[in-house]
């Protein structure tokens, strides 16, 4: 799983990258953090759920949703290298060695949820599915 692990560290660097980038944009003229020309296009539509999604997905919201997926990614690298042969337990038991286990599965399971966020990507290999 280490190309899964390198392919979602390259799309959140891509997704931080945009927003800091989009966090600079700010003319202090429409809100905090979008550019004046999409403001201005934008102002043009009146639908709320427009805005209301524009609002959900500003530049410090994307960084903290960053921040908090690579939490999750090294959470998950971290258990990732666990990997003793059958029979060993180096000292463990083997319900703590099936608890370490359970851990890995389900942060590969969510793993692969956050990767299919990216399943467009030209990088996205399908088997991750």
């Amino acid at each position: 799983m280490g190309d899964l692990a390198a392919f979602l560290n390259a799309r959140l660097d891509d997704d931080e990258w945009t927003a800091t980038g989009a966090a600079r944009c700010d003319d202090g003229r429409h809100g905090d953090w979008y550019p004046a020309s999409i403001a201005a296009a934008w102002l043009t539509i009146t639908d709320a759920r427009v805005d209301d999604h524009i609002a959900r997905h500003d530049p410090a919201r994307v960084l903290r949703e960053v921040a908090a997926k690579r939490a999750i990614l090294a959470a998950y690298e971290e258990q990732d290298g666990y990997d003793l042969p059958d029979g060993v337990a180096e000292g463990r038991d083997p319900e703590e060695r099936e608890r370490d286990e359970a851990l890995r599965d389900a942060l590969e399971t969510v793993i692969l949820a956050i990767a299919a966020v990216y399943s467009d990507h030209p990088d996205y290999d399908p088997a991750w599915k």
